[in-house]
């Protein structure tokens, strides 16, 4: 018969024994077991995750408008203040907004005021990291009819655009600085640079004069259906989870 090392730690440890004061036997003799921690159960962080595999193959060509890489740039703590960035990939042109914090809540509501006033199709989807400021992807999609997709973990070239711009920002605004101080106006004329400088790659200017006028001009794909191309189904009971970042197509959030 064999016996485990776990099993005879516990006797020890047993009340009866305690008398008899057998740790002092063990190699590493404590007054009081250590109880195993173990791993605790959790749920999913992002619910209904989206795979990039699931993405339609013509998104890798950028060939088409509408298609969006998303990211947050972090501040300097104690500050909790975050910038949004979207980065369209075709034209390579960069959005950001500033967020009081890096919750989903907030993230959810910069990503409808960036594409809300975008023609619809214009904004098909998202590629996101596996950050949980995402998690309130669900309510996004329905409020603009989009659809979010996301990368592989420890992938970032997956998102290779979204990484660039983050990088031109950062040349800025260094790692490590607070962003307490930054206003909107700041942020935006930051990004108009950045838009306005010329961009690598074959037929590429500025990304400034790309995105919403040849959107209008039907150089973009009509928007399949949503239920012709989307790889869930929303569950209206999801909603419940996330009321504090209530989006809806008729009202933007408060």
């Amino acid at each position: 018969m064999r016996i485990s090392h776990e099993c005879l730690h516990r006797w020890i440890h047993a009340k009866p024994q305690r008398a008899l004061d057998l740790r002092r036997y063990l190699p590493r003799g404590k007054r009081h077991r250590t109880r195993s921690k173990g791993r605790r159960a959790r749920g999913p962080r992002i619910p209904i995750r989206v795979p990039i595999t699931d993405r339609p193959k013509k998104v890798d060509s950028r060939h088409e408008f509408g298609h969006f890489e998303s990211d947050t740039v972090v501040g300097a703590s104690p500050s909790k203040r975050c910038i949004d960035t979207q980065v369209e990939r075709k034209s390579r042109r960069l959005f950001a907004h500033l967020i009081p914090d890096k919750g989903a809540p907030a993230t959810a509501r910069a990503e409808y005021d960036i594409h809300k006033d975008i023609p619809a199709p214009a904004r098909i989807d998202l590629t996101w990291d596996n950050g949980t400021e995402s998690s309130c992807h669900l309510l996004v999609d329905e409020a603009l009819g989009m659809l979010t997709y996301y990368a592989d973990p420890y992938s970032s070239h997956q998102r290779g655009s979204n990484e660039n711009r983050n990088g031109r920002i950062r040349r800025y605004l260094p790692k490590r600085t607070s962003f307490d101080d930054l206003t909107d106006e700041d942020l935006q004329a930051i990004v108009q640079e950045i838009n306005d400088t010329p961009h690598e790659g074959p037929g590429l200017g500025n990304a400034q004069r790309g995105l919403v006028p040849r959107a209008r001009q039907g150089n973009v794909k009509d928007k399949p259906p949503k239920d012709e191309c989307c790889t869930y189904k929303l569950n209206p009971g999801i909603r419940l989870f996330f009321t504090r970042a209530r989006i809806t197509s008729s009202k933007p959030p408060k």
